[in-house]
């Protein structure tokens, strides 16, 4: 999941981008400009890159997997695990991180998801600081998730509907859940971008240092964004 597009053209939008449905669908605009996607219409137009994402990277081969899938980004994602994240990252020590997350998570799986997530964060924080998305890890808690959990969601349900495993009535179901999310969240397009990229780190660390912050900054400058168009609020 770690393509960067390269940048070298209009950024894909069809349409009035001002309507609440295109806003809705904007606030996914992270992960939609990264494959090059449209960024305020339901349909992604991906082309072959469709079957590539849901089937090799979100393991989305059918219907009862897609419902499966959008259902957990929906009701769980990062940010169930991201209190816990949070306190086991400030513990001190590797046992006593250990300690939060064996009390904290009911399963070994959630257990080991939380682990991971916090390791990552300690060792995504200097690259989260040279990309000018925090100063102390109090921003992250400051910006939480639910960026990367609303951008995941609205992109990913759009994908399931473009492959025809989800009506357009399901997939903005999930999209509206994960718009009202992010409003309540969020007071700017910036927050929402320092969420996502807080998010991406705490999926894959250093390794997600790869040009999303860029894409950020592109969103929230460059005149033909849609993200510099349409107020967030």
């Amino acid at each position: 999941m770690g393509i960067i597009r390269t940048f070298s053209g209009k950024y894909r939008v069809q349409g009035d981008i001002n309507t609440l449905e295109s806003k809705k669908i904007l606030t996914g605009a992270l992960y939609a400009d990264q494959q090059d996607a449209y960024l305020n219409t339901l349909t992604a137009d991906i082309g072959d890159k469709l079957y590539t994402i849901l089937r090799e990277w979100w393991s989305i081969n059918g219907r009862d997997s897609a419902i499966e899938t959008l259902d957990y980004l929906r009701d769980k994602g990062f940010a169930f695990y991201f209190p816990t994240v949070m306190k086991a990252s400030r513990a001190g020590s590797e046992e006593a991180a250990k300690e939060i997350i064996t009390a904290e998570m009911t399963t070994q799986e959630d257990a080991e998801k939380a682990y991971s997530q916090a390791n990552n964060l300690l060792a995504s924080i200097d690259a989260l600081k040279e990309a000018g998305i925090i100063t102390t890890i109090d921003d992250v808690e400051k910006y939480g998730v639910t960026g990367w959990d609303a951008g995941r969601l609205i992109f990913i349900a759009r994908l399931c509907h473009d492959a025809k495993y989800i009506s357009a009535e399901e997939a903005w179901a999930y999209i509206d859940v994960a718009y009202a999310q992010a409003q309540t969240a969020f007071n700017s397009w910036e927050e929402i971008a320092n969420s996502y990229i807080i998010g991406r780190f705490l999926w894959n660390g250093k390794n997600a240092d790869d040009g999303m912050d860029r894409l950020a900054k592109g969103l929230l400058t460059k005149p033909d964004s849609p993200w510099v168009q349409v107020p967030w609020k």
